[in-house]
């Protein structure tokens, strides 16, 4: 409606709202990092079991510390996982900015 009040017709308002509602949705998700992918797998249910009842933060203190003391055998998985999420996350950008409302934006 700003577009409408701002002098535009209503028509081109809606269209508008309507690419930019299709373009916002349509957007491949972003890659994951390394410390992603370790915080959200089962090392947190782990800190989790191991201290009940502690907040968010502190379980994410706890797996932060967790991370910088990891080995590189424990944490090269995790950088090709992350690698691929990021190959993964460059070839759906190329087709998303190939088609759809993307262009028309």
């Amino acid at each position: 409606m700003i577009f409408f009040l701002l002098g535009y017709s209503f028509v081109h308002t809606v269209t508008c709202l309507v690419l930019i509602t299709t373009m916002l949705y349509n957007v491949p998700q972003r890659n994951l990092s390394a410390w992603q992918i370790y915080s959200s797998g089962e090392a947190r249910k782990q800190v989790q079991k191991q201290h009940p009842g502690t907040s968010v933060k502190e379980v994410m203190c706890i797996l932060s510390r967790k991370f910088k003391l990891l080995a590189d055998e424990e944490r090269a998985p995790l950088d090709v996982m992350a690698a691929d999420d990021k190959q993964r996350y460059q070839r759906e950008m190329v087709e998303y900015k190939r088609v759809g409302a993307y262009q028309l934006y």
